[in-house]
């Protein structure tokens, strides 16, 4: 889809068929409100507070012009005019283009369904050896378990890409071998359900076998998702929590941009630019399935959150809690039945903070707590 948007912008500077090229994900955590504001920010427009006269406004801004609305990885049905989304027509020219794994998410929007198939195994094939090294085929007897691995994928790409990096670089027969006897594993069990994508990409995760490398990877999914990560910042973070061991502010930050880079190649997570980083939402929905059993994340990030969880979910087996992006304004003590005391991190103007949890006579004011990345419940001592 990010190369659809691509070729779509090139296109208009040369034959401007529209006049607005606008891509919004609007991902699992769904919201109107949400939505509205992502339109909105490609549109460089405010927004009134109320739900419904956002609606109102983005309904006349978008009527003003011929466009190409593209909603990306939407998981539910939702009315186009309570967001303020106008129906294209061929009167008014626009068009309105989502990506979606439900049919039925499709239909109930009124789409026009064009299914993209999985690659077949011929292209799957290429697009493996592209991502490791073609040279793996002289390697005697190596074709037949190349075959079965590929084989395993699926035809899902992002399958292909993961667990090629995984394996790039690697001749060693009796490796590859041992790696589709540990891809079988992963997925046996689960074969026809939900998580089985999961565990295809976990193969490669296990991979890593290094605890540090593990450790930034899945601290990578407290932010929201499709979050533009700075690179410079979540190395900060990654001394801060003590996954990069000892040494010097500098030789940790330079070990924090090795595991980055690492991490890259190993295509766990996606160059944006030259100074961040992204983390596709299923590698991130992967990395909270790793995190589903204690010790447990709980991220409730970027989904226009104004209340707390219920208490149910306070529960003694976790470790990490996201609330970036929300309008939570306070968090009261008793939730958690193992934590009298808790540190929280966050980032105010640049600098690294301690928030004691006790917000109603926080000095600096609430407007701190939207940036809540994590709190650290392990080692805690009364004071």
């Amino acid at each position: 889809m990010k190369h659809i948007h691509t070729q779509l912008l090139e296109e208009i500077k040369s034959e401007p068929l529209f006049e607005k090229i606008i891509w919004v994900t609007v991902s699992k955590d769904f919201s109107i409100t949400k939505i509205q504001q992502q339109i909105a920010d490609r549109m460089y427009i405010s927004l009134p507070d109320p739900e419904v006269e956002c609606a109102t406004v983005l309904a006349n801004e978008l009527g003003r012009n011929r466009h190409v609305l593209i909603l990306d990885d939407v998981w539910e049905g939702f009315a186009l005019k309570k967001v303020g989304i106008p129906k294209p027509t061929s009167s008014n020219g626009s068009k309105l283009v989502l990506t979606s794994r439900s049919k039925v998410v499709c239909r109930s929007i009124g789409c026009e369904i064009v299914e993209v198939p999985l690659l077949p195994y011929k292209e799957s094939m290429n697009l493996f050896l592209a991502l490791t090294e073609r040279g793996i085929l002289k390697v005697p007897s190596l074709e037949e378990i190349l075959g079965n691995i590929v084989g395993k994928c699926d035809g899902l790409p992002l399958a292909i890409q993961v667990i090629a990096g995984s394996m790039k670089g690697i001749s060693d027969i009796v490796e590859w071998r041992n790696a589709l006897r540990e891809l079988r594993e992963h997925v046996i069990s689960v074969k026809g359900t939900d998580v089985e994508i999961y565990e295809l990409l976990k193969f490669s995760f296990d991979r890593l076998v290094d605890l540090k490398i593990q450790n930034c990877f899945l601290y990578c999914s407290l932010y929201p998702e499709d979050y533009i990560i700075p690179k410079k910042e979540l190395i900060e973070y990654w001394i801060d929590e003590e996954f990069l061991g000892t040494g010097s502010r500098q030789e940790l930050y330079y070990r924090g941009h090795t595991i980055l880079n690492r991490l890259e190649n190993k295509c766990l997570l996606e160059k944006h630019d030259r100074d961040t980083v992204k983390m596709h939402d299923v590698m991130r929905d992967t990395a909270l399935y790793i995190k589903s059993s204690g010790p447990r994340f709980m991220v409730k990030s970027g989904i226009g959150l104004k209340e707390l969880p219920s208490k149910q979910e306070w529960e003694e087996d976790l470790e990490k809690v996201s609330f970036m992006m929300n309008n939570v304004s306070e968090i009261p003590l008793h939730l958690s039945p193992n934590w009298t005391k808790l540190e929280a991190k966050s980032k105010f103007k640049g600098k690294s903070v301690n928030l004691e949890i006790k917000w109603a006579n926080m000095q600096r004011g609430t407007n701190m707590v939207p940036k809540v990345r994590t709190w650290k419940a392990q080692g805690l001592k009364s004071k």
